[in-house]
C-alpha cells in the first residue's frame, strides 16, 4: 500500500472516530493498516464519588504551612455551618485534603494567624490551595486541574 493511501485511510479513521462512527466496546474494526489504539486504564478512587463525566478533580485540596516562629496559626473549615478548626504548629504543614473530601468539596476556609484572617477562600473539587503563613505575610499558590 502506498504512503498516500495509508495516510488517506488514517485520515478516514480519525474522521470516523471524531464523528462517533468508531467501534465501541467489544466491536472490532477491520484491520487494513496497523493502527495504535489507546489503552484504557481503570482505577478505583477511594474517595469516590468526586468526579462526574467531563469534570476534573484535584488529588490534593488544601495544605497550610506555618513558618518557623509563627505561633497561633489555625485553619477553620465551614465557619458558617458545621465548623471545625485545626491548629498548624510552627514549622509544620497540615494537609486538610481528607477533611475537604469528607465535606463534599466547595468548603469555605479561613486561615488565621493570631486571630487575624490571612486567607479566606472556597475550596472546590478541582482546586488545590497551598498556603504558607509567615510572620509578616502569607504566600498562596493555587492550582486548578
Amino acid at each position: 500500500m502506498s504512503p498516500t493511501r495509508i495516510a488517506d485511510v488514517a485520515l478516514l479513521v480519525a474522521v470516523a472516530g471524531c464523528a462517533g462512527l468508531a467501534p465501541t466496546g467489544s466491536e472490532t474494526a477491520p484491520t487494513t493498516a496497523p493502527t495504535a489504539t489507546p489503552t484504557e486504564t481503570t482505577s478505583s478512587d477511594t474517595t469516590a464519588p468526586h468526579t462526574g463525566v467531563g469534570t476534573s478533580h484535584s488529588p490534593e485540596h488544601l495544605t497550610v504551612r506555618a513558618s518557623a516562629g509563627v505561633e497561633n496559626a489555625t485553619v477553620t473549615l465551614a465557619p458558617d455551618g458545621d465548623a471545625e478548626s485545626y491548629e498548624v504548629p510552627a514549622g509544620r504543614e497540615v494537609d486538610l485534603t481528607r477533611e475537604i473530601h469528607d465535606r463534599g468539596h466547595d468548603v469555605h476556609v479561613i486561615v488565621e494567624r493570631g486571630g487575624e484572617v490571612v486567607y479566606e477562600a472556597d475550596v472546590l473539587g478541582y482546586e488545590h490551595h497551598r498556603v504558607t503563613v509567615n510572620e509578616n505575610d502569607t504566600d498562596v499558590s493555587m492550582a486548578v486541574v
